[in-house]
């Protein structure tokens, strides 16, 4: 399961559309051509999640991969809490 934050995943009617959504594919083609044979019924699922939570979900076991988009601010330079 990938994690992205909520204002990176984008819908368009009943298509998924972003930057997040075009990464997440790009990476499960990868998947599927270095695994072969076992990845045929490989998916990746993009949840959508609260910005705060990426990493702590990842940590915890709860996901795979967290994808953002890091920026300066201030406040998402702590990645996770202490």
């Amino acid at each position: 399961m990938a994690l992205s934050p909520l204002s990176s995943t984008g819908r368009d009617g009943a298509y998924q559309r972003g930057l997040t959504y075009d990464r997440v594919v790009e990476f499960e083609k990868a998947l599927k051509a270095r695994l072969a044979a076992p990845a045929v019924h490989l998916t990746l699922v993009i949840l959508p999640t609260n910005r705060a939570r990426l990493l702590l979900m990842v940590a915890e076991g709860a996901a795979d991969i967290a994808d953002w988009h890091v920026t300066s601010r201030e406040q998402e330079n702590t990645l996770a809490p202490a």
